[in-house]
């Protein structure tokens, strides 16, 4: 999995987390969550060192790198142990649109019943992304969304050529008990 899908597999997790309770007057339900993400990302350029190393690959190795390099959806399942402590705390994140990394504003909100909707621009030391993020709240177990971001390098061999990011996600409330998932962590399941 790439650097790149891996940061919105993230993204899309804390905003179903997010989804399922954004909410005030719908209760949070704390405990194990299972999301459905489907990622597709278009754009990324395979650096010219790693062309004549795939090339040197078996072809349904070199076709397995290229999907993970863009294009192709692809579908994870997680479980994640969530606490009302970690929404909260996620949750103001996503109000004060900062992420450890990232500067990030939030323009054009909307937050009204059971939906959430924002733009977002994001600036970090080597890279601007921009999108919309869509969250529904289904239910205090059920939610859905999507989020569409278009990131540019400033600097290596991404540079100045953007790649576009769109995932989607359903989240629902699995139960109470995370089992061997400790509060905080996720488990990609398939």
């Amino acid at each position: 999995m790439t650097r790149i899908q891996a940061c919105c597999l993230s993204l899309a997790a804390v905003f179903g987390a997010i989804a399922a309770g954004a909410q005030t007057e719908i209760p949070f339900k704390p405990g194990l969550w299972e999301s459905d993400i489907t990622s597709t990302v278009s754009g990324m350029q395979i650096p010219p060192e790693m062309q004549a190393r795939l090339a040197q690959m078996p072809p349904e190795q070199q076709e397995r790198i290229k999907n993970m390099m863009g294009g192709a959806p692809r579908t994870t399942v997680t479980h994640s142990c969530m606490t009302k402590d970690q929404f909260d705390k996620w949750n103001d994140s996503l109000h004060q649109g900062k992420d450890k990394d990232e500067q990030c504003t939030h323009t054009n909100v909307t937050n009204s019943g059971h939906e959430r909707f924002f733009d977002l621009s994001c600036t970090s030391g080597n890279s601007k992304s921009t999108g919309h993020v869509e969250i529904f709240t289904d239910s205090d177990e059920k939610g859905h969304g999507s989020v569409h971001m278009v990131r540019t390098a400033t600097q290596g061999p991404q540079a100045m050529n953007p790649i576009t990011i769109d995932v989607k996600f359903d989240t629902r409330y699995i139960g109470s008990d995370c089992g061997t998932i400790k509060p905080g962590d996720s488990q990609t399941i398939k």
